[in-house]
């Protein structure tokens, strides 16, 4: 939600089991479609469960970095150079 509003959007909804959310750029539709907050989108008796029962069998698990999504562009780039250098070669130029 910070990131979301530091880049100027607010969070108007979510699916029934609180993964899918929506947000909608301020200040478009402010009056029509206003911002809710996050607790809204994990009321389901199923989330709440979830959260409360599935979330214990792994908190103790450390937590690990994820690739960062402009780092794993560095990297298709860096495999379609050496592909491009590949077929150049290949041409016989």
């Amino acid at each position: 939600m910070k990131l979301a509003a530091k880049r100027g959007y607010r969070l108007v909804g979510c699916n029934q089991y609180g993964y899918n959310a929506f947000f909608i750029e301020n200040p478009l539709g402010e009056r029509e479609i206003p911002g809710i907050p996050v607790r809204e989108c994990f009321k389901h008796p199923k989330v709440i469960w979830v959260m409360n029962e599935r979330f214990a069998t792994v908190k103790h698990l450390p937590w690990m970095e994820g690739q960062r999504p402009a780092e794993a562009r560095g990297h298709v780039a860096a495999d379609e150079q050496a592909k491009n250098e590949s077929d150049d070669s290949c041409q016989g130029g």
